[in-house]
């Protein structure tokens, strides 16, 4: 009789057999649309180009997995562990990756267009020329993180760690960014223009040349940042301690 592990649940999720399970970490299997894939350990398998949207991948253990082209569009990634993975072009688009552990991955180009990414941990992460579009990032760790490049169009960033991040020329306009944590952050030419940032500490970042114009600045800190070359236009600034040391009422 065939010895299978029943990963079945209410919400129409397929039947996963741990042949299957199997398959996709040696590549005989390539898709698993929609399975049941809750606890599954993939650590060091290579799912290069793999097919698992839609997926059950609750407390998925991907350690040092490839990922590398991988379809997770819509899948469930709570508390799944991806440090030290590698998903370069991955799309992770409406995923839930709440808790998720991204420590130390490598994820160039890779799509979180509308995913959820809720109290995640991916410090000293590479995610360079990721897309975050509209993403819901909260109590997020993203310091020391390389984000060069990305686009965080109209995400909500609130409580919010990027101390030391690399953020050279990224793309935050339209944000809505509560409580981020930018110190000594390295964001110059970066894009906040009709940003919407309160509550929100750049102590000490290097904002050269960046763009901050029709945004609005509410309760933040600039305190020793370094805004040479950077434009205002048009923003609104309440509230906030200036670079100089003063005050902006």
């Amino acid at each position: 009789m065939l010895i299978y592990v029943i990963l079945f649940s209410l919400f129409g999720m397929q039947i996963v057999y741990a042949d299957q399970i199997q398959d996709l970490k040696t590549g005989v299997l390539s898709e698993c649309i929609q399975c049941d894939l809750r606890g599954a350990d993939f650590k060091k398998a290579n799912l290069t180009g793999v097919n698992l949207e839609g997926a059950n991948l609750e407390g998925a253990r991907f350690h040092r997995a490839i990922l590398d082209d991988a379809n997770l569009n819509n899948s469930n990634l709570m508390n799944a562990n991806l440090n030290l993975a590698q998903f370069r072009r991955a799309t992770f688009i409406g995923a839930n990756l709440t808790g998720a552990l991204i420590y130390e991955a490598k994820g160039s180009r890779a799509n979180f267009r509308f995913a959820k990414l809720i109290n995640s941990r991916m410090q000293k992460s590479r995610l360079t020329l990721a897309n975050f579009e509209g993403a819901n990032i909260e109590g997020t760790f993203l310091n020391s993180a390389r984000l060069n490049n990305s686009n965080f169009k109209s995400a909500t960033i609130t409580n919010v760690n990027m101390n030391e991040a690399s953020l050279g020329r990224v793309n935050f306009s339209e944000a809505d960014i509560k409580y981020l944590s930018l110190v000594g952050g390295k964001a110059a030419n970066s894009n906040f223009s009709r940003a919407t940032i309160s509550f929100s500490d750049f102590w000490g970042a290097d904002l050269r040349k960046a763009e901050f114009s029709e945004a609005r600045i509410i309760e933040s800190r600039f305190t020793k940042a370094n805004t040479r070359g950077s434009s205002f236009s048009q923003a609104t600034v309440s509230s906030t301690l200036l670079p100089d040391g003063t005050f902006e009422k």
